[in-house]
């Protein structure tokens, strides 16, 4: 492996892990009604390993661009792909563990989905007032019980699990290969901001029940088409 090789390797490595880290403690911090992260291993943390492995790839490449390294494996006959592999490769290898990680049965899925809030947190039922989050219930006789969570939880995919890998494999696939094409920087802000609310609004749909589970995969459909056109542009300019 080249030296260079081997230093973008160890750079993209570290600047993932550090991404990783810094998106799992910044989140709650943004958010109040998130807990922290690390607190109970939850989808939502482990969905952000294909963004941490995608930043810590573009992370790489720019610091050995500004080095002036990846000119010197142009010089050498490498294609700006050829001499992304290694980030690539990271993003990759970063989207796989968190894979891996969401078939693991400590990894709560259902934290990925989020529930749609009702007008009313306690509904009269059958004689008791029925909270509907937890499910708690409060007859007339004043002693609580716990019974099972109706309204808000109901409305999760069936198998949440599943759904959270939909999510997060077209992610894990598409992200590093987008981060090492020669985009622009307004295609880039422009597919980010696709993506985002394509994300978002695929997530809330499927929490709510009006789309199916498969539909959670359209999160990465902006950065594919982005990736694709640009092959195929690339294509039609190589004589």
């Amino acid at each position: 492996m080249h030296p260079i090789d081997r230093r973008l390797l160890r750079e993209c490595v570290l600047a993932a892990c550090g991404a990783w880290i810094a998106l799992a403690a910044g989140i709650p911090l943004l958010v109040d009604r998130i807990p922290p992260l690390w607190a109970r291993p939850s989808a939502l943390g482990v969905a952000l390993g294909p963004l941490a492995g995608a930043l810590g790839a573009a992370t790489g490449l720019r610091w050995a661009s500004q080095r002036g390294e990846l000119r010197v494996l142009a010089l050498s006959g490498q294609s700006p792909l050829r001499s992304a592999v290694i980030p690539m490769g990271v993003g990759w290898a970063f989207g796989l563990l968190a894979v891996i990680a969401l078939l693991v049965p400590l990894v709560d899925p259902v934290s990925l989905f989020p529930a749609p809030v009702g007008d009313e947190r306690w509904r009269p039922v059958t004689g008791a007032f029925v909270e509907l989050r937890s499910g708690v219930q409060v007859p007339a006789s004043g002693w609580p019980s716990y019974g099972p969570a109706t309204g808000l939880r109901s409305l999760l995919p069936d198998n949440p699990r599943l759904a959270a890998i939909l999510f997060v494999l077209p992610q894990a696939l598409t992200l590093p290969l987008w981060v090492a094409l020669p985009l622009t920087r307004s295609s880039r802000i422009a597919g980010t901001l696709a993506a985002i609310v394509v994300g978002l609004v695929s997530l809330q749909a499927v929490a709510s029940g009006r789309w199916p589970s498969v539909a959670l995969a359209l999160a990465a459909l902006p950065l594919m088409l982005q990736s694709v056109v640009y092959g195929w542009r690339s294509r039609r300019e190589t004589p």
